[in-house]
């Protein structure tokens, strides 16, 4: 049994989590802590820095991806023919975005911009990502995408049970080698990638888990307790500082934001926002880290630096995604 998500709450889920993105970039690094105002707790560290803990963006995003695969799969609409078209439209506003932050680069930046040819054709390819780290998840994300329709019969075929288990002790594993042997994979792009893709796996499993579960769109939970489960949640998280469960965490926010009675313009403006996270999410380092970092810093608090950081990544968002549609109607890809 599946119960669908509405394209509109895909969107306010999207919302919701490039939200956490800008919030985990902006403020998870312990050295940015003094270049804003903001309640500090006798370690030094920051009521925003805490609030970090609660953003997990990326396994956000790929069970949503999953949910998504699972739906084409359900379709018949899924194989790597059908997913390339998608992936060159994703890949054609990763080089929007190249293409406007490189040349002000050059002139704000002349040390690091454009840097080597291999440099620049390495990140065109997403293979190196010394222009914008956090365009690191495109190629596992691509490679994920591509072979969707195997990991989908696998899945099938092994069912959901021994999926989960088996996607979940490959992510504590890959885990493992990030964090203890980080140096050496992060050196190795190859190993990398192959360590990402698997890591990838457990959350995308869930977004077929979102997709099957018939509590979805079941009842279990209304009104005024779905916000006292969002509030216990966020509490267990922020003590518990591991990593090893995010997806699960993700999973459940999930559940619970499609339960709240969010009101209708906060709706519209998370799914406004969401319709735009990915070129976000691919440009917003851009300011915060790599070019205007002061600028935006300057703001001095942290929900004005949020918001600062969220309105100009959407304005310029906003013109890449429309270059973006010219150019794959030019060429033919528009699905």
């Amino acid at each position: 049994m599946q119960n669908n998500i509405s394209r509109t709450e895909t969107d306010i889920l999207k919302g919701v989590a490039i939200i956490m993105m800008l919030w985990l970039h902006l403020f998870l690094k312990e050295s940015d802590i003094g270049n804003y105002s903001d309640l500090h707790f006798s370690n030094g560290l920051s009521l925003s820095y805490y609030l970090t803990r609660l953003c997990t963006p990326v396994s956000f995003f790929l069970i949503l991806s999953g949910y998504g695969l699972a739906y084409l799969y359900n379709e018949n609409r899924l194989s790597p023919r059908t997913q390339l078209p998608r992936l060159l439209k994703l890949y054609i506003h990763y080089w929007w975005v190249l293409l406007v932050f490189v040349p002000i680069g050059v002139f704000v930046k002349p040390e690091h911009y454009p840097g080597s040819l291999t440099d620049f054709l390495l990140n065109v390819l997403s293979w190196k990502h010394n222009y914008n780290y956090e365009t690191w998840f495109l190629l596992p994300y691509a490679l994920i995408s591509i072979s969707a329709l195997y990991i989908l019969k696998i899945i099938e075929k092994v069912g959901m049970k021994w999926a989960l288990v088996g996607t979940f002790l490959l992510y504590l594993a890959s885990s493992y080698l990030f964090s203890r042997y980080g140096d050496f994979v992060y050196s190795h792009l190859a190993v990398a990638l192959v360590v990402e893709y698997v890591q990838f796996l457990f959350s995308v499993t869930l977004g077929v888990v979102l997709f099957r579960s018939k509590y979805v769109k079941a009842p279990f939970i209304k009104g005024a307790y779905v916000y006292v489960a969002l509030l216990l949640l966020f509490a267990v998280k922020i003590v518990l500082s591991t990593a090893a469960f995010d997806p699960i965490y993700s999973f459940l926010v999930i559940l619970l934001v499609l339960k709240l009675p969010i009101p209708v313009t906060m709706k519209r403006v998370l799914a406004y926002l969401g319709g735009y996270s990915m070129i976000i999410w691919l440009s917003h380092t851009f300011f915060c880290y790599y070019l205007f970092h002061d600028v935006i810093y300057g703001f001095k608090y942290p929900l004005a630096i949020f918001c600062v950081l969220m309105i100009v990544s959407l304005l310029v968002g906003v013109v890449i995604c429309y270059l973006a549609k010219k150019t794959v109607i030019c060429i033919g890809n528009e699905r």
